[in-house]
């Protein structure tokens, strides 16, 4: 065999085992979790280590195989490093000082800095130089065809890399690098500049983790991780707290107007208290491309349904009337498999609280588990006629907790309102989110022509382990929204 036989067939070796090897990894970090994760999971989830696997590939050696942020060439430097140590006898000092550099640095980001790509990326300019210098100071002395070789093998390995990822990389570029109407919030932007009351005043924005606010706006804001917001940070992202005390932080203390925050806050805390001062605390002033702004009320919102302007009807509370095995007053519109009330005093850090628990005891003959249940205006006890809500907002308020395994679009609170005029029934939805008792709202605007009001529960439940608590229902009407 010639010798360039002999080193086309070890170059094609090298590239098919290459590639191999990067499937197998590829497989690994794009592959979803099975399971739905737990509250302290989802983190992880969102960070995309949430399997042992991923923790390892995107987590502590992330620097080297997080190909879908960082690319493929960081891996090249490892057997670099290896030939480099055991080839060059007698490196330079100046090549010492850079490995030595990048080494204790690499380290210091695997032990500290693994769970977010940002950090790792911080890195990756440093390293593709040093990927470099190594990679021509091996070969600066070697024949042409081996130069030809490694160089086309790392085109190779990030031209790979490019053609799997190439809608993500495509999306942060646009994102980062073009202020495109489609991704850039213009609008939020604008409606802050424009605010000229926030500027003349000593009221700020609480900002969550935004920088895009500090560089586009000149209003005065507060981060969540400066130190003035450690208090309140600690409160939004954890169980710990109350929205009352929250409340009073942000308006006596901080003098907060405003709560700007991403999509991703949303999704990363929906199992903590967040998205419930949200919905309770503030209103939604404006979405615009992944964010969010909100304004929180004059009022704690407690206060303010006991203002004139809101038509009151108190449902069950369980602290007022034990239930015994079903509450009263609650209808059961649909209903596959066996379901059960019980009356029960819930646990928790801030409270403890007495609640209705609902659990299914056994499905139906099909193997399905669901129950739609709750209220209808004008039937059983709720006697709110619906010409007293129509063309009116009506609110449906309850506190509720549920099993972790069920934050999915099957399990929710709802309105929904029947059309005489289209013969269609229409719902507004909001879903369960946290484990912990927390307050949840769903508010509709009634239509004039409704003839059927019904607002309630629905719960699907996979096996007999899993519960719903509810607590404190009540109905408000208005003339605006809430």
């Amino acid at each position: 065999m010639t010798p360039t036989k002999k080193y086309i067939i070890y170059t094609l070796i090298v590239v098919l085992a290459s590639l191999l090897i990067l499937f197998a990894v590829y497989s690994i970090i794009d592959k979803e979790a099975d399971t739905v994760p737990t509250p302290g999971k989802a983190a992880e989830q969102l960070k995309e280590i949430e399997t042992p696997g991923k923790k390892w590939l995107n987590g502590y050696f992330g620097i080297f195989f997080r190909f879908k942020y960082l690319g493929n060439i960081n891996w090249l430097l490892v057997p670099l490093l290896i030939y480099f140590f055991l080839a060059v006898k007698k490196p330079r000092r100046w090549q010492m000082a850079l490995v030595f550099a990048w080494l204790l640095t690499a380290l210091f980001i695997i032990i500290k800095g693994y769970t977010n790509y940002r950090y790792q990326f911080t890195l990756f300019a440093f390293t593709a130089t040093v990927i470099l210098l190594l990679l021509w100071e091996i070969l600066k002395n070697k024949k042409t065809y081996l130069k030809i070789f490694c160089f086309s093998f790392v085109g190779l390995v990030c031209a790979f890399n490019i053609y799997h990822y190439f809608d993500r990389y495509d999306f942060f570029w646009g994102m980062k690098v073009n202020e495109e109407k489609s991704r850039f919030p213009y609008r939020l932007i604008d409606y802050l500049n424009r605010d000229t009351a926030l500027k003349e005043s000593a009221k700020k924005v609480f900002v969550m983790d935004q920088p895009i606010f500090f560089y586009y706006t000149d209003q005065k804001g507060i981060d969540m991780q400066s130190p003035q917001a450690q208090w309140a940070t600690a409160h939004l992202t954890g169980n710990i707290g109350s929205r009352e005390a929250l409340f009073k932080e942000f308006k006596k203390i901080l003098h907060v107007e405003y709560i700007l925050l991403g999509a991703s806050h949303l999704k990363l805390y929906q199992p903590f208290l967040l998205p419930e001062f949200l919905d309770c605390e503030c209103r939604l002033v404006l979405k615009d491309n992944g964010w969010f702004l909100y304004r929180l009320r004059e009022k704690p919102l407690e206060r303010e349904l006991k203002s004139p302007r809101f038509g009151k009807y108190k449902l069950w509370r369980p602290q007022a009337k034990e239930p015994g095995s079903v509450s009263p007053g609650l209808i059961t519109f649909m209903e596959t498999g066996k379901f059960a009330f019980a009356s029960k005093r819930q646990k928790e850090r801030r409270r403890d609280w007495n609640c209705l628990e609902l659990r299914n005891l056994k499905p139906d003959e099909k193997g399905e588990r669901r129950i739609n249940f709750g209220y209808e205006l004008g039937r059983g006890e709720l006697k709110m006629q619906i010409r007293r809500v129509q063309g009116r907002y009506l609110h449906f308020i309850v506190r509720a907790a549920i099993s972790p395994t069920l934050f999915n679009r099957d399990n929710f609170i709802f309105i929904s309102e029947y059309s005489e005029r289209d013969k269609i029934w229409r719902s507004t939805r909001t879903y369960f989110s946290s484990p912990q008792g927390r307050t949840y709202i769903v508010s509709r605007e009634i239509g004039k022509d409704s003839s059927r009001v019904i607002v309630g529960f629905r719960f699907t439940p996979r096996s007999t382990a899993e519960v719903l608590l509810i607590s404190d229902a009540g109905i408000y009407v208005s003339d605006e929204p809430l």
